[in-house]
């Protein structure tokens, strides 16, 4: 996935998170879901972990133990001790027989995810992908039609496809105790079980011939809850026949018009874009959402028309930015989903009540009033995807073997993560270290002024509630106001973060202010430059070796500054990649590779003024010290 345009997002501990109603009265609920997940509170435990000792070469935040009444290894000193060995958290593996799971606590869902109210299953069925992409999109709708059926028919088992993040599934299969069954790759042999249990009921022809010729599959897909219906590319008519299946309606030539006039209803907080071969389908199915994408004729235009102000789309457009602003102009955000699979699993049966992220008894951070501080802050926290799958298992991500070593904020889809992937959530709390801070990157994207622009501030206020959303400019009049907005709806907020959509360092390290009824100001920070492994002559974008150096300049000149001007937040681009220098194969992957993480580690080792690095809960400490005016 791309960069994601001007991001503006709520950070540190006390955030807003993004499901609420649309609703006032709904509000509360959200906070409380915010808090539980972002904030320190007296549940709040961490499993022990092997924490690397901190790099010799870089100042390091003090930091106690992720959970001080866990034991857990020594302390190591950072000028004595080398750095400890790589230590990886493996996958928890399902109970051989499994018995029914102790009744835990649970949250109440926010909307939109509220509308995903199917239950834990009986059992999981296991089966692989299939290459055929078009009998991939068959898999996922009957996956989706599984989690459909199973609110009013508690026999029928919840299907996983694949052996991606496999992790994921052991997770969840360890947290209920529920059993698994793998079956061969043959899709024919286990439609007959669904279609005994009267969830197959026929099938949606589609046809496909090129990623944007026609749309009959996003047809298809729309129509698969409401009718009981497989999608089925047009080649497998005969063998869908021949286990006595057959054609319930025929997507071929049909328009989104037919779609609106089938008398069908869909959901009106969860509407679905994706492309032909977009791995969400599957949660589009489970969702009964109107499902369609940004091209002509494909149907989103009437879509965003049929779902409710403020509803979510999930997915992804096809044109990022153009997208997103058609999505924000009409009051709506979006969920960075496309390629997330087997979702309906992981968001079966009532959210767990899980710890904060936050560690309750972290040592509070103290501005010594003269240094420069640089927090490294990972992109693409919004995307849930990303952070579901690859930004977990990645070498260059969270399964990083220095991981802990330096200071480092990690963005997470907070509330979305919590109340549709509460296992992937807790193995990010479980498996954190001191250094580790997390950041509630976004459920919602869009674009703050856009919306205030074109839905005024009542909408906004609204939406800020549901979701803290992107920016497409960061600086100019409808910014200003959509942040005094922000600043009111979001009295707990301690700082706001704008990015521009290339190359994210949108102000160049500069800060605005939004402003509240009582005289106080929320800072507003822009990112002073980016780890981020493109040349486009851009003078705030460049390899860790080149932002190094900037980051020298910023420090000889810092001294006597205010605090907010002695903060340097660096986005790391979470998809660039560099060959590493012949010093960093200590940190390196195996081939020489460096990104993310590492990239980020490269970058803290050639500084040298003296710079502190910190985390956003760090930056949070020492504003709520001495707030900036």
């Amino acid at each position: 996935m791309v960069a994601r345009s001007a991001f503006f997002a709520v950070l540190l501990s006390a955030l807003l998170v993004a499901e609420t109603a649309a609703l006032p009265s709904r509000g509360a609920l959200a906070r409380k879901v915010s808090k539980r997940a972002c904030s320190a509170s007296s549940s709040s435990t961490v499993a022990p972990t092997s924490t690397p000792a901190p790099d010799p070469a870089t100042t390091t935040t003090d930091a106690p133990p992720a959970n001080p009444t866990t034991p857990g290894p020594e302390p190591e000193d950072p000028e004595t001790s080398s750095p400890a060995e790589p230590s990886t958290t493996p996958s928890p593996e399902p109970s051989p027989e499994p018995v029914p799971a102790p009744p835990a606590a649970t949250i109440e869902r926010t909307l939109p995810w509220s509308t995903l109210n199917w239950p834990l299953p009986k059992k999981v069925i296991v089966i692989p992908e299939d290459p055929d992409a078009q009998w991939g999109n068959t898999e996922r709708s009957l996956a989706g039609l599984a989690a459909h059926a199973l609110k009013d028919n508690a026999d029928v088992p919840l299907l996983w496809i694949g052996k991606s993040d496999a992790r994921n599934l052991q997770l969840f299969l360890k947290r209920t105790n529920i059993t698994s069954e793998e079956v061969p790759a043959d899709l024919l042999k286990l439609l007959p079980t669904y279609m005994d249990l009267g969830v197959v009921k026929g099938y949606i022809t589609y046809h496909y011939e090129d990623k944007w010729a026609e749309f009959s599959l996003n047809l298809a897909t729309s129509l698969a809850a409401p009718m009981g219906a497989i999608v089925l590319d047009e080649r497998y008519k005969d063998l869908a026949e021949g286990i006595g299946l057959h054609e319930l309606w025929d997507a071929r030539g049909k328009t989104f018009d037919d779609l609106q006039n089938s008398g069908k209803e869909f959901n009106k907080e969860i509407m679905t874009y994706i492309s032909p071969i977009g791995g969400v389908r599957d949660m589009a199915v489970a969702t009964n959402s109107w499902t369609a994408i940004d091209q002509p004729n494909a149907g989103w235009e009437k879509g965003l028309d049929y779902v409710n102000p403020a509803a979510t789309i999930i997915g992804y457009p096809s044109d990022e930015h153009n997208g997103v602003i058609a999505i924000s102009e009409r009051g709506k955000g979006l969920v960075a989903s496309d390629w997330l699979t087997n979702w309906p699993l992981l968001a079966a049966g009532p959210t767990p009540e899980m710890p904060p992220l936050k560690p309750e008894n972290r040592t509070v951070f103290t501005d010594d009033g003269n240094s420069t501080y640089v927090a490294f802050v990972l992109t693409d926290g919004d995307n849930l995807a990303f952070t579901v799958g690859d930004g977990i298992s990645g070498f260059h991500w969270w399964s990083n073997p220095s991981r802990g070593k330096i200071p480092f904020t990690w963005g997470l889809p907070i509330s979305a993560m919590y109340q549709t992937t509460p296992d992937v959530y807790q193995f990010y709390h479980d498996t954190q270290t001191p250094n580790d801070a997390f950041m509630d990157w976004s459920d919602n994207y869009a674009y703050l002024e856009r919306l205030f622009d074109k839905q005024g501030g009542d909408v906004l206020t609204n939406f800020i509630q549901r979701a803290e959303p992107f920016m497409d400019t960061w600086d100019n009049a409808p910014s200003q106001s959509a942040y005094d907005v922000v600043a009111k709806a979001a009295p707990d907020a301690t700082s706001l973060v704008a990015l521009q959509y290339s190359p994210y360092s949108a102000g160049q390290g500069r800060h605005m202010f939004g402003n509240r009824d009582d005289g106080s100001k929320l800072p507003v920070l822009t990112s002073l430059l980016s780890l981020w492994a493109v040349d486009n002559g851009d003078e705030f974008i460049g390899n860790p070796d080149y932002v190094a150096g900037k980051l020298d300049e910023v420090a000889s000149n810092a001294a006597g500054k205010p605090l907010i001007d002695r903060i340097q937040i660096i986005l790391v681009h979470a998809w660039s990649a560099y060959k590493g220098p012949e010093d960093m194969k200590d940190i390196a992957r195996d081939d020489g590779e460096m990104g993310g993480y590492d990239a980020a580690m490269w970058c803290a080792r050639r500084m040298t003024k003296g710079q502190k690095l910190v985390n956003m809960y760090d930056i949070e400490d020492m504003f709520k010290a001495a707030p900036p005016s």
